[in-house]
């Protein structure tokens, strides 16, 4: 850096364009009156844009923090449910499972029930005889 300004010193001293150049008194500074307004039309109407789009960003900003706020207790109730559909499974499964075992007694209670039907029939028709005279079907 120091190297451009040295170089730049030694043009405007050698040269006569850095002759005239360095012949020029620097302007004196302008009042705030006389400066350029920062707010020009140009800057006002930018300044308004830019007020507008800071609204705009606030409005976005704060329907986010409303809707964080709703995320959060959408996540509590989520994990919440979700312990339940898990204790809710689980006794399904217990359920089941006693289903099935209920299931195979009652089958087995139900056939036990039929072999008795079968050997009480057959134990009183043969204590009670035969007669095969008396009966035509026979």
């Amino acid at each position: 850096m120091k190297k451009h300004l040295l170089i730049f010193a030694a043009l405007a001293v050698c040269s006569p364009a850095g002759a005239a150049f360095a012949e020029i008194p620097p302007t004196p500074p302008q009042s705030p009156s006389q400066a350029e307004s920062p707010f020009a039309p140009s800057s006002q109407n930018e300044l308004r844009e830019l007020s507008a789009q800071l609204e705009a960003v606030k409005k976005k900003y704060e329907d986010l923090k409303l809707r964080s706020e709703n995320v959060t207790a959408t996540i509590e109730e989520r994990d919440r449910l979700s312990q339940e559909n898990a204790e809710i499974t689980e006794e399904a499964e217990e359920l089941r499972s006693r289903l099935k075992v209920s299931d195979n007694s009652s089958l087995f209670k139900w056939f036990l029930a039929g072999a008795l039907v079968f050997l009480a029939g057959w134990l009183l028709g043969a204590a009670g005889g035969r007669n095969k005279r008396g009966n035509p079907y026979y």
